[in-house]
C-alpha cells in the first residue's frame, strides 16, 4: 500500500504548527496598497484635470476711462467672439473681466470692438485665470 500524504495531513499540520487563520500577508499588502493608490488618485486626478482644462486661460480686466458702466451689448458681443470663454462685470458694472484662451484670442483683439462702439477702455491687468481665481477666493 503506497503512502498517502493526505491521510495524516491534519496531524502533521497540528504538530508542525501550521494554521490557516485570517488573511495572508500578501492579500493584506495588496488591499492596503490598492487603498493608498485609489486615495492618491482621488486627490490628484481632479486637480490635474482642472489644471489641464485651464492651462491656456487668461483674464483681462478692462475699465472705461470715464468710469461708467459697461454697455450690455458690448459685453454680449465680446462673449460671442472665438476664444472668449466668459465675460463678466463687477457689482457696479465698471470693470469688465474677459476670460479667454490665449492660444486662440488675444486681449489686443478687443480694442477694435471698443473703438467701433465709441468706448475708450483701459487694460488694467492681464493675469493667468487660475491665479486670478485664487486671488478672488482669498478676498
Amino acid at each position: 500500500m503506497p503512502y498517502n500524504p493526505e491521510t495524516h495531513r491534519e496531524k502533521r499540520e497540528k504538530v508542525l504548527g501550521v494554521r490557516k487563520r485570517g488573511i495572508s500577508l500578501g492579500v493584506l499588502a495588496v488591499v492596503v496598497s490598492s487603498l493608498i493608490l485609489i486615495g492618491f488618485g482621488a486627490v490628484v486626478i481632479p486637480k490635474s484635470v482642472a489644471w489641464w482644462n485651464g492651462r491656456n486661460l487668461e483674464d483681462a480686466i478692462f475699465k472705461l476711462k470715464d468710469g461708467g458702466p459697461w454697455p450690455a451689448d458690448v459685453v454680449a458681443a465680446l462673449g460671442r467672439q472665438t476664444g472668449v470663454k466668459k465675460t463678466m462685470t463687477d457689482k457696479g458694472g465698471t470693470r469688465l473681466v474677459i476670460t479667454f484662451d490665449r492660444t486662440v484670442f488675444d486681449a489686443r483683439n478687443v480694442t477694435p470692438l471698443f473703438e467701433k462702439n465709441g468706448l475708450n477702455a483701459i487694460l488694467l491687468n492681464r493675469i493667468d485665470h487660475s491665479q486670478h481665481m485664487r486671488g478672488m477666493q482669498k478676498d
